[in-house]
């Protein structure tokens, strides 16, 4: 920051952070809405899976119509798999990070040695009866 003030380049600089910032805001609304959705579907594919299943049992396998203990197993079956439902978005989240992770690490330890840097004899700066202070 002190660099920045210090030759005034606060303008080049702030108009950079204002186009990645609308880039980053432009994938944090695509992200937000993917995970609205994603949640929406989560929460009601087991309610609309018992639906479908129960009107599919009531009109082609049952004679009697759909007594209780096979509704009741049927929805605490369901439940059952609303846990992992809401998990696996989580999880696929973790596989392509994890998938990601490795591929940068990858390419890292794969590029070519740097070669040795040559340090000539004598140093940069020299200070020759030099009083310093802070």
């Amino acid at each position: 920051i002190k660099l920045v003030k210090f030759y005034a380049w606060e303008r080049s600089f702030t108009q950079s952070v204002e186009r990645w910032r609308k880039k980053e805001l432009k994938y944090m609304k695509k992200s937000a809405v993917v995970k609205a959705f994603n949640f929406m579907i989560v929460l009601e594919l087991p309610v609309l899976l018992a639906l479908g299943i129960f009107g599919v049992y009531v009109h082609h396998f049952s004679t009697s119509g759909l007594q209780a203990t096979v509704a009741f197993t049927t929805l605490s079956l369901f439940n059952t798999l609303r846990f992992p439902l809401i998990l696996l978005p989580q999880a696929v989240r973790g596989v392509v990070e994890a998938k990601t992770s490795i591929k940068r690490i990858r390419n890292f330890l794969l590029r070519p040695e740097l070669p040795p840097r040559k340090l000539g004899k004598k140093p940069g700066i020299a200070f020759k009866k030099a009083f310093l202070t802070y």
